[in-house]
């Protein structure tokens, strides 16, 4: 990752896709649904991967994913479980969705965009001391 997908990832897909599913609220809970599975994801992958990868107890995000993300995903799926708010459509789409969001909008995306002779590198101070 760089600065560049960094950017692309979080902001061009991730903001957006949150931001739609906010404004077209319960029109779209299909697309709520969607964004929590993107959440669990980030949280999979801040919590375990990168730390797994990285031999790290600590990346950036971690603590946005356990603060942030873990709670909402929590309480929305309370919510939307307890009330009976999702009709199977709604869970099918958002599933299916989530999962390629997922996927292509962050796996692909990543993998797609990587190119070591970048000049978007992340400074020095934002990288683990090498060993």
């Amino acid at each position: 990752m760089n600065t560049n997908t960094a950017l692309l990832v979080n902001v061009g897909v991730g903001w957006l896709v949150y931001v739609l599913a906010a404004v077209l609220g319960e029109m779209a809970l299909w697309l709520a649904i969607a964004t929590m599975l993107v959440s669990a994801g980030n949280l999979v992958a801040h919590t375990i991967l990168f730390n797994i990868k990285g031999k790290t107890l600590y990346n950036p995000g971690m603590l946005t994913a356990l603060l942030l993300f873990l709670p909402i995903l929590v309480s929305f799926c309370w919510l939307i479980i307890q009330g009976q708010l999702a009709s199977m459509l709604d869970w099918v789409l958002g599933l299916v969705f989530g999962a390629a969001l997922n996927y292509v909008g962050v796996l692909k995306l990543i993998d797609w965009l990587k190119d070591e002779h970048t000049t978007y590198i992340f400074p020095q101070r934002f990288l683990r001391p090498i060993e």
